[in-house]
């Protein structure tokens, strides 16, 4: 199944998961950068990212998470999944679309990473 010409919903159904290389935003990097102007780059890409997919990833819902991250340690992948889970995904059908786009943002610096730190541990597969 694919998306509509629109690119917002999958046609017929369950959506299908992004393609294998979607496109996501780097966050910009720069040597004089704090780490908290990064983490939140990155975090706005990642909501740009999820809104390309066509979850309904508002603007107020990144203020939420941008809130959310401050109670968090950015550098732990599970705390920092559950609080872009909790704010960014209002569906249970957008949940594949999240999974997707989260671990590659978390896997893949090159591709913007939430994580500060640079190899973060790979965690199992949750169902």
């Amino acid at each position: 199944m694919g998306l509509s010409e629109e690119g917002t919903r999958p046609l017929g159904g369950q959506p299908s998961p992004p393609p294998s290389s979607p496109r996501i935003e780097r966050a910009p990097r720069g040597p004089d950068r704090p780490p908290e102007q990064a983490i939140l780059a990155a975090a706005v890409a990642l909501a740009r990212a999820l809104r390309n997919y066509g979850m309904s990833a508002s603007v107020d819902s990144e203020l939420v998470f941008f809130r959310a991250l401050a109670e968090v340690d950015v550098r732990n992948r599970d705390e920092l999944y559950w609080a872009a889970h909790a704010t960014l995904v209002h569906k249970p059908d957008e949940r594949v679309i999240f999974d997707t786009v989260f671990e590659r943002f978390w896997e893949d610096p090159a591709r913007g990473s939430l994580s500060p730190c640079s190899a973060p541990r790979r965690a199992g597969n949750s169902a």
